[in-house]
């Protein structure tokens, strides 16, 4: 209660930020801007569903070496439906990655599914820092006047975020919750977990592990697969921003991707940094020369974008329940 207390507050929050910027900035100023994506709309529109396209072949790669098998379009479903779920928790991937491993468990065994998952986020993370560092080291090559709590706290913020990436991925390679089940054995502490579930997470390690070893080619491939969804990411804000001003240029649209999930960690707390993100977006676009009702329109844009693939995500929710619920009803 508490938590969902502290969540309405730094939305409400966030929404007067938003306000503040918008009116600062005029509606008329946005709404002329969105008059000239015309053609462009369905553009955007299919670099975000070519971005979905890509991490779903990234999550299949682990998944072809696994017993069991879904059809990709099923496997598509799931992506959208976790990230709707995404979108709409405070935690991120907390909340949708259970949903996808859910899904999977009537294709795969519940721990293989379990383990795809796992592993498909940390390829995600770790081709979104790749991104970052690409796009901060340009960005600091070709923007000498970013403020100094940028060129100091972006660095900073990188090595934590990349030192802490590391250790994850070298413990998942030798055995994650091997580690933590022998802490909890050790300090004799269970909380809750019986046999079977420890028995499930050492499953989950094995395949884990299993992927990361045998599986290097695999890796790459689901790699380079996030990497170049991010770039899409990229390649989006670049589409929208020259829509919007002749003056935006490719290196604005890298900084700019670059910057977005740096600021949705620093304000996690923040659901969606509302209001946070759309005040970097039009700082930015003002400190860089151009109209900052082009970046305001970007970052608008994007939550549109946001909304539109969040509705179709609970839509197909909807359908899966109706669907389980049925099989179900047959089975008895």
């Amino acid at each position: 209660m508490v938590k969902n207390g502290i969540k309405l507050v730094f939305a409400a929050i966030g929404l007067v930020i938003l306000g503040v910027v918008v009116k600062k900035i005029g509606v008329s100023a946005i709404a002329s801007n969105f008059k000239t994506l015309s053609w462009r709309s369905l553009l955007l529109l299919s670099i975000s569903f070519t971005f979905y396209l890509l991490y779903t072949f990234a999550w299949m790669e682990f998944l072809k070496g696994v017993e069991g098998k879904i059809r990709f379009l099923s496997l598509f479903r799931a992506k959208l439906i976790g990230e709707a779920v995404n979108t709409v928790t405070p935690a991120n991937f907390v909340g949708g990655d259970p949903v996808r491993a859910y899904i999977l468990k009537g294709h795969y065994p519940i721990t293989s599914g379990a383990a795809s998952v796992i592993v498909d986020r940390t390829i995600h993370i770790m081709a979104t820092l790749a991104v970052i560092i690409t796009g901060v080291v340009l960005a600091f090559w070709k923007m000498p006047f970013l403020p100094l709590n940028i060129r100091y706290g972006a660095p900073i913020v990188l090595l934590i975020s990349s030192a802490f990436v590391l250790v994850i991925y070298v413990r998942q390679r030798s055995g994650l919750f091997a580690s933590i089940a022998h802490i909890i054995e050790k300090i004799n502490l269970r909380m809750g977990f019986s046999n079977r579930v420890i028995q499930h997470l050492l499953e989950i390690d094995k395949d884990i592990s299993n992927f990361y070893k045998a599986n290097p080619k695999a890796f790459l491939i689901a790699f380079l697969l996030h990497f170049a969804g991010r770039v899409l990411g990229i390649l989006e804000i670049y589409v929208a921003g020259k829509a919007f001003s002749g003056n935006f240029t490719l290196e604005t649209a890298i900084f700019l991707g670059t910057i977005t999930p740096l600021v949705n960690l620093i304000f996690t707390f923040v659901p969606g940094a509302l209001g946070i993100m759309e005040g970097v977006y039009t700082g930015f676009s003002h400190l860089i020369g151009i109209p900052p009702s082009v970046g305001l329109s970007i970052q608008i844009y994007r939550r549109c974008r946001a909304a539109f693939w969040l509705s179709v995500g609970f839509v197909l929710m909807a359908l899966y329940k109706k669907r389980d619920a049925t099989s179900i009803n047959h089975r008895r």
